[in-house]
């Protein structure tokens, strides 16, 4: 209990309330050792304080009859110490103070309803904390609460904004197939064992930035309709994401919020998994159109599990939303280099994993971000813009053969077939149309003897040229193809 300084002469309890002003009730007859300085029953510690005289004023305060009670719009119950509680199925028709109030033995809030606003900041619950099915439809704090036991929030509903921020889960925490409407926070809140989320509906965004997972924790069949931040969160054991969706079903809508058109984000920049083989990424998204978009900006994924996840998309290639935030100039962007590193952990997930294509979606990205990236020398990034143009980083065969073919069967037909390029009737050989077409496929297939021959330094410019790029574009068609079908 924080000590609070009582007033010259003043007989009645010393502690604030939600209006600045002491609390005035009788001094209780407490042991000495019990509370450091004499409050009123209401705010004793002592455990054998007569509970039907404490339920009494509760009552009194929810009916409007207690003369102790200030509030008129409002239930007033700030650092008040309750033994058992139970408000099972009971409606607060009020907004509701539970800031800093000790739950000294188990809470039952099960089935409850809050209709207004209810702040339980700074409480602590000594006992297992019971908020099956309880309803709040308006905001809920719960801000540096302390639940020392179980804390069970099993099909809650919170109609409007929830705030979980610094909140400590000693023992295990459930928010099983949970709804929130809204936004919730849950910013480093530590959950010291299990979590469950499983089946846990998020329609709004959600903040896990910096939370600590020190057990398992279980996202499974979850659904995250808006942004959801775990930047920087720690997972220190397993995780499990099996048919999470980032996003909205098919055939579902987002209900009928006319602002919800923010894409559905995994922000998992920073995360640290100390146990990553045990996290699991399995069928994420599988129903969801958009595809998983993630942000794995300085977070460790190689060793992560990813399985029949559906990735988003773009110009038919997986892409991050590190690189969409890049090329977006998104003010938070990371830099192109810790985007290409990104790709490069992952490049290595996918090959581990044999996933080739997609380990060839995250080159292609990487690739992208050296082409991108302003630090780079001009002709780094002229080289790399050569590349992408001819086999799209060494990965498209269909891209490289057309190119191939049309150096051998356009391009250097075109530049043959011009009155500036001097090309003669070879002795002793047959004179075959398109000159150009002909003498293009000859040098390109390295004959000696063609039909053609240079009679001026351009014409001969054009054949080494055409003797350098028909190889080396060859060479690109071959890796290209060796790499999409390799096993």
């Amino acid at each position: 209990m924080t000590e609070f300084a009582e007033r010259p002469n003043q007989t009645g309890c010393p502690v604030p309330m939600s209006d600045n002003k002491p609390c005035g009730r009788p001094i209780h007859p407490a042991p000495s050792d019990v509370d450091k300085q004499p409050v009123c029953l209401m705010h004793s510690g002592d455990s054998n304080k007569e509970e039907a005289r404490f339920k009494k004023e509760i009552e009194a305060i929810r009916s409007g009859i207690s003369k102790h009670h200030r509030l008129e719009d409002a239930f007033d119950f700030e650092r008040f110490v309750f033994p058992e509680t139970s408000f099972y199925k009971e409606t607060f028709a009020k907004e509701v103070n539970f800031s800093f109030a000790k739950f000294t033995q188990r809470a039952n809030f099960a089935s409850t309803t809050f209709t207004h606003k209810v702040n339980f900041y700074g409480a602590k619950f000594v006992q297992r904390a019971n908020f099956v099915e309880a309803a709040f439809l308006m905001e809920a704090s719960f801000g540096e609460v302390e639940f020392a036991q179980g804390a069970v929030f099993f099909q809650a509903i919170f109609k409007e904004g929830a705030s979980f921020w610094r909140t400590m889960f000693t023992e295990g925490a459930s928010f099983r197939m949970a709804q929130f409407a809204r936004k919730a926070n849950f910013a480093t809140t530590t959950f010291v064992q299990e979590a469950f989320f499983d089946r846990a509906q998020f329609i709004r965004g959600v903040d896990f930035s910096v939370v600590t997972f020190a057990q398992k924790v279980d996202f499974g069949e979850s659904t995250f309709m808006e942004e959801t931040k775990f930047d920087g969160a720690t997972f220190a054991e397993e995780a499990n994401f099996q048919k999470t969706v980032f996003g909205v079903r098919l055939g579902e809508t987002q209900q009928t919020d006319p602002i919800m058109d923010a894409p559905a984000i995994a922000d998992l920049r920073g995360v640290r998994f100390l146990k990553p083989r045990g996290v699991r990424f399995l069928r994420v998204n599988e129903e969801c159109p958009q595809g998983l978009r993630a942000r794995f900006v300085n977070c460790d994924m190689e060793e992560v599990t990813f399985e029949a996840v559906r990735w988003h998309r773009q110009n038919r290639r997986m892409i991050l939303q590190d690189e969409i935030d890049r090329r977006g100039n998104v003010s938070e962007a990371a830099s192109s280099e810790e985007v290409a590193t990104a790709y490069r952990r992952l490049i290595n997930n996918f090959e581990r994993a044999r996933a080739y294509d997609l380990a060839e979606d995250c080159s292609i990205g990487a690739m992208e971000m050296k082409r991108l990236d302003p630090t780079q020398p001009v002709f780094s990034r002229i080289a790399v813009n050569l590349y992408r143009l001819a086999s799209n980083y060494g990965s498209s065969y269909r891209r490289a053969l057309g190119v191939l073919l049309g150096f051998v069967l356009i391009a250097f037909p075109l530049l043959f077939a011009c009155p500036l390029v001097g090309l003669a009737p070879n002795s002793g050989r047959s004179v075959l149309e398109p000159t150009g077409l002909i003498h293009s496929l000859e040098v390109a297939t390295f004959q000696s003897n063609t039909h053609y021959v240079a009679t001026n330094g351009l014409a001969w410019g054009l054949e080494i040229l055409e003797r350098i790029f028909v190889p080396a574009q060859v060479a690109l068609f071959l890796l290209a193809l060796r790499r999409r079908f390799r096993r």
